[in-house]
């Protein structure tokens, strides 16, 4: 059996999916639970997406729509480490972080400090079945932020390639730029030319 396409809701403590599979060249949507722990669990099968969405909200109070789960993207050199008693999600960040404290214009640094961007909400909603969708607060954490002389203060999202910048990344800096007026700064090492690029 293979899974062409996976939609997912995640409401509370469970995440729900429904998942287009074939088998035979047979299509079949089969739903299932997920909770905070990872176990899943198969609830049915139905014959069309749109079936399978129907029961799971028959049984459960789902909140907001099914989106198509996307494959995450792959991280260059994402394996995480420990260096001078902070923990890093990658080899790439840890390089970048001992760049920066080896700078001389550079002070006061700060790792993986969360910044509130907007608040969380209860709208009205036509597609639950309790008449009311809840949205979580957004929130952002740079991977570095610091002062440079000169400059001021200036966060850093480092990535190991362009391809790891995620798609909402323009959005989120932008909502972070407004609200701290700190300047956000995706950092990526060029190999090549052995040199940090910025942009």
């Amino acid at each position: 059996m293979r899974v062409n396409k996976t939609w997912m809701n995640k409401t509370g403590s469970l995440t729900f999916e429904v998942r287009e599979c074939i088998k035979k060249n047979v299509l079949s949507y089969r739903y299932y639970t997920i909770n905070e722990d990872g176990n899943e669990t198969l609830k049915g099968v139905a014959g069309t997406k749109a079936t399978a969405v129907k029961w799971l909200k028959k049984e459960y109070d789902i909140e907001g729509m099914f989106k198509t789960k996307k494959k995450p993207r792959k991280k260059v050199n994402a394996v995480k480490v420990e260096y001078d008693g902070h923990k890093f999600d990658s080899m790439t960040e840890r390089d970048f972080y001992i760049m920066m404290s080896n700078t001389k214009h550079v002070s006061n640094i700060e790792l993986h400090k969360t910044y509130h961007l907007l608040d969380g909400y209860e709208i009205a909603s036509i597609v639950n079945q309790s008449g009311k969708r809840k949205v979580r607060k957004k929130s952002y954490t740079p991977d570095l932020v610091c002062d440079i002389t000169g400059v001021g203060k200036v966060a850093f999202d480092v990535k190991g390639s362009k391809m790891a910048i995620p798609r909402d990344f323009s959005l989120r800096k932008h909502l972070f730029e407004v609200k701290y007026g700190i300047q956000l700064v995706v950092a990526i090492y060029n190999k090549k030319m052995k040199v940090w690029d910025y942009s």
